[in-house]
């Protein structure tokens, strides 16, 4: 699997008319750094029945959840969560 820096490089390589390499270059690491961003949930809670979540606690521990009914569906202190966003 390539890495994110490895992909962003091919991408930007590719030749479109009037588009410059570095606006390419930084498109695809900003989006990449969008998807993988960690929202505190002092910050943010998932929308309600929401079914596509990582879950990070305070231990540093990760897991699959999901949001219903204002909560989490796996214990623990949670502290951060993040989308499973499938196109």
């Amino acid at each position: 699997m390539k890495t994110i820096l490895e992909a962003a490089e091919e991408f930007s390589s590719k030749e479109l008319p009037r588009v410059s390499r570095e606006l390419l270059f930084n498109g695809f690491i900003n989006g990449a750094e969008f998807a993988q961003r960690w929202i505190p949930i002092e910050k943010e809670l998932p929308k309600e029945n929401c079914d596509r979540l990582l879950v990070k606690t305070k231990a540093g521990r990760v897991y699959l959840s999901y949001f219903n009914n204002g909560k989490f569906s796996c214990s623990g202190n949670i502290t951060h969560w993040r989308p499973i966003e499938i196109l």
